[in-house]
């Protein structure tokens, strides 16, 4: 069974809305799951799921990297836009990221991206 992420357009208040909260969770570790993720506009959508973000989500669902460095050296971007990057993707709700030690694991959980309009 294909495991899948929806992401869907809502009013520009309520995503903004969700959006920072989920961000602010996402820095303090607070992470829940969503299977279903609100834009606020395509514009929103295409800044979230930039070039350089999708590259993240892919490397880490074919290679299943051990730590967010591995990852960073994977991509050959420095290890701090990437931790950026994936915090943002996480308050997206599009990347998981696990603590095991000192190390941060990334993680996608699911096969495709679903958008609807």
């Amino acid at each position: 069974m294909t495991k899948r992420k929806v992401v869907r357009t809502a009013n520009l208040k309520t995503a903004l809305k969700e959006f920072a909260e989920a961000y602010k969770k996402a820095q303090r570790g607070e992470i829940e799951e969503r299977d279903t993720i609100g834009v606020a506009s395509l514009k929103e959508l295409k800044a979230i799921l930039s070039p350089k973000r999708l590259e993240l989500i892919r490397a880490v669902k074919e290679h299943s990297p051990a730590s967010i460095k591995e990852l960073a050296e994977l991509v050959g971007r420095d290890i701090r836009n990437v931790h950026r990057d994936l915090t943002l993707l996480e308050a997206a709700g599009l990347v998981e990221l696990k603590k095991k030690g000192k190390e941060v694991k990334p993680v996608v959980d699911y096969d495709e991206i679903v958008i609807r309009l």
